[in-house]
């Protein structure tokens, strides 16, 4: 298991950041679209809001990366640190107003965004690597 003291790391994040990074600007806010909506309707009671933070998320990345950044890890680290604060903070404000605040889980807020930036920024580093390999099949 990946989850540490009860937080499951969000893979959808680096993968919208990914296709941000990679897809036009159209295709990516469609594919992010379809993505968070099939997430919401398995948690009808924050029905739009995983989609509507993705879509921010893939938004800002699709429009302000820069390509001097993507090689650089103090760059991409901030970044993702940054996307990772846009999508968590309004995440569990949103719980808290639907669910009540628990005082407890506010402490675990930190960690899980340090966690979560840490699996985004690892998962970026295999898929980036990943789409880098070739298959040559010699018959």
């Amino acid at each position: 298991k990946l989850a540490i003291l009860g937080i499951v790391p969000l893979f959808l994040l680096p993968y919208v950041i990914f296709i941000s990074l990679r897809l036009k600007f159209t295709e990516a806010i469609i594919i992010t679209f379809l993505t968070g909506l099939s997430i919401d309707i398995l948690n009808p009671y924050l029905l739009g809001v995983n989609t509507f933070l993705l879509l921010i998320v893939s938004h800002l990345v699709s429009r302000y990366h820069t390509s001097v950044t993507k090689d650089k890890f103090g760059p991409v680290g901030i970044s993702v640190l940054l996307l990772n604060l846009i999508y968590f903070i309004p995440y569990f404000l949103l719980k808290g107003i639907i669910f009540g605040f628990e005082f407890v889980l506010l402490g675990l807020l930190p960690l899980e965004i340090i966690y979560n930036s840490i699996v985004t920024l690892t998962f970026l580093s295999l898929l980036t690597i990943i789409i880098k390999l070739k298959v040559v099949i010699d018959v």
